[in-house]
């Protein structure tokens, strides 16, 4: 399937002051949060503006490994905002702290190993979103990758 790149250039052009906005306290108060797979995750933060993509806050609050997943209908970006983390890809492992993006495209297995004492808040962009809004379901599915 090929992507759709006008979504990709606006995705590639989220200046620092969009990331404020979208992490401003009054933006996060008025977004839901729910917990999925030891992720917690504040959805809309665009007030789903643009319903091909979802704009989430994911927080990993705590040390270990977040296994390897895929989401075979979506393709994802990711913007730290806070902590250290190891961004893992099948057998490739890349350092990441606040200000670091990486392009995740569907089918590409990504987790993540949170160092002790650290925490780990990122934004992601998926399009389309990962959650189906009709059923609940979410594109989310475990690979064997450690």
């Amino acid at each position: 399937m090929e992507r759709d790149s006008s979504v990709y250039e606006e995705w590639y052009q989220i200046s620092e002051e969009m990331v404020a906005t979208w992490l401003s306290p009054e933006n996060l108060e008025q977004r839901n949060t729910r917990s999925f797979q030891g992720f917690e995750i504040t959805d809309s933060l665009d007030g789903r503006t643009n319903p091909q993509v979802e704009i989430s806050l994911v927080r990993l609050l705590k040390e270990g490994q977040y296994p390897q997943h895929v989401h075979y209908k979506s393709d994802a970006y990711f913007i730290v905002t806070d902590g250290n983390a190891v961004f893992m890809s099948g057998n490739d492992r890349i350092d990441m702290k606040k200000g670091d993006r990486v392009d995740v495209p569907r089918g590409k297995p990504h987790g993540f190993e949170i160092p002790a004492g650290e925490t780990f808040q990122f934004i992601s962009l998926q399009s389309p979103p990962i959650k189906d809004e009709e059923t609940g379901e979410e594109d989310f599915h475990l690979t064997n990758h450690v």
